[in-house]
């Protein structure tokens, strides 16, 4: 789950426009300031990505939120005031974006900024009664309440109006895709088209009501809509990843579906990469199901699940650390920043073992990354950037090392309570050959 903090509450029923639309106005005085660029100062936890799979919205640990307007390391991550958030939401709209934060609190922040980042319009709206789930369809925000309406704003922050709940069905949450809305609930799973719901397609359960009892009482919210909103994926009454067709009603009997039950306590998130393919991310692997079944599930489980992960169309995207993991199932792509400029490149094959957990910049084309293996032992290796492979690797000599690299120096610092090193990087052959180990 997010992070444990304190959350303050806005005043009950409030809505607040705390910037004005800058068309508005004619004062020169009051026109928005360039936005600022720059990269996260600590680790990624909350990783929102627009249907287009183009762009993404990302918060850290210390709440700093960025704007990548691109993902194709054309253009810098943008600096965003937001909410210290539970959930980040992102949309395309005339040219810019609209962005959502949903606090712990239950308090929702609507933005809306142009193509470049510069905020437009920025409203925060209370949690009386507490937003549980924010997505955007179009140029909608469809926000749930706890007391089971859907209100629905514009990209202003504006209200529009209020969707009730399907007769006799209790929301437990929503997914969007593609202009596509679905509801998932305690017995079905239900299409919103425009305000209307449209027939339930039932929950399945196949096994006995005391296994299904039981697991009701830990099943996730988990639900999905494919882009073109014919399917939906879901944790069934039975703890099962399963494929429903929304126009028909029926679960369609995929056998690699069935045959992963799922440990609810490990599925973090389910997604529609395309049509025709689904993620499903757990806490130590990610599995790439084929809908149509015309091919095997993959999985890779060399790279340990995150929360902060997200689905656009054909890719997922993860955070590592200050950087962003694009991936396609077939290549792992790294966009991250350093001082001066964006880097970007593949590493789809011949990784080493162990949990991916950071990456540094070494210089324009090469970048450190970091992997913990068996007993909290890391491995770091070179990876070329601009030819996708791993130039070198190397075995930190200290258990769970904390490493720093310095680029104006060339050296990488590896420390633990037991001892420490100075490692010199080699630009010429992108190597770290030179030790020195440094006495207390």
């Amino acid at each position: 789950m997010r992070r444990f903090a304190l959350s303050f509450a806005l005043a009950a029923c409030s809505t607040k426009q705390v910037q004005q639309d800058a068309a508005s106005t004619g004062d020169p005085a009051q026109q928005i300031a360039a936005p600022q660029t720059g990269r996260h100062s600590s680790s990624i936890e909350i990783v929102a990505v627009t249907d287009e799979g183009d762009a993404a919205l990302t918060q850290d640990v210390r709440g700093g939120t960025r704007l990548w307007p691109t993902l194709d390391g054309t253009r810098e991550p943008v600096v965003i005031a937001m909410s210290f958030a539970s959930a980040l939401s992102i949309g395309r709209i005339h040219g810019g974006f609209v962005l959502t934060a949903l606090d712990e609190s239950g308090g929702l922040e609507i933005v809306s900024v142009d193509g470049d980042g510069r905020v437009l319009n920025r409203t925060s709206i209370g949690p009386d009664p507490a937003f549980e789930k924010v997505v955007i369809e179009g140029e909608r925000v469809l926000a749930l309440r706890a007391d089971q309406l859907i209100v629905v704003y514009n990209p202003a922050g504006t209200m529009l109006q209020k969707i009730a709940p399907p007769p006799d069905h209790y929301i437990r949450t929503i997914a969007t895709r593609g202009g596509h809305t679905v509801a998932l609930t305690d017995t079905a799973i239900v299409k919103l088209e425009g305000a209307t719901w449209a027939k339930p397609a039932p929950l399945r359960q196949r096994k006995s009501t005391t296994r299904a009892t039981e697991t009701e009482t830990k099943r996730e919210d988990i639900v999905a809509v494919s882009p073109d909103g014919t399917k939906a994926v879901a944790v069934d009454l039975d703890g099962l990843v399963g494929l429903i067709g929304l126009e028909t009603g029926a679960w369609i009997e995929y056998p690699s579906f069935a045959q992963h039950t799922v440990d609810l306590e490990e599925v973090l998130d389910v997604g529609f990469v395309d049509n025709n393919r689904v993620v499903v991310n757990w806490e130590r692997r990610v599995d790439w199901f084929f809908v149509d079944g015309e091919d095997p599930p993959t999985t890779d489980s060399k790279d340990r699940g995150t929360e902060a992960i997200a689905v656009g169309n054909g890719k997922f995207v993860r955070s590592v650390g200050t950087s962003l993991l694009l991936g396609d199932q077939i290549n792992t792509r790294y966009l991250g920043y350093g001082a001066a400029s964006p880097v970007v490149g593949d590493a789809s094959v011949k990784r080493p073992e162990g949990l991916l957990t950071d990456m540094q910049q070494l210089d324009g084309s090469h970048m450190l990354v970091t992997r913990m293996g068996i007993n909290n032992w890391k491995t770091l290796a070179v990876v070329d950037t601009s030819l996708g492979i791993y130039s070198s690797e190397f075995s930190a000599p200290v258990a769970s090392a904390v490493q720093r690299y310095e680029p104006s120096t060339g050296l990488l610092a590896l420390t633990d309570a037991e001892a420490s090193y100075l490692v010199k990087y080699e630009p010429l052959t992108h190597r770290f050959d030179t030790w020195f180990r440094v006495e207390y």
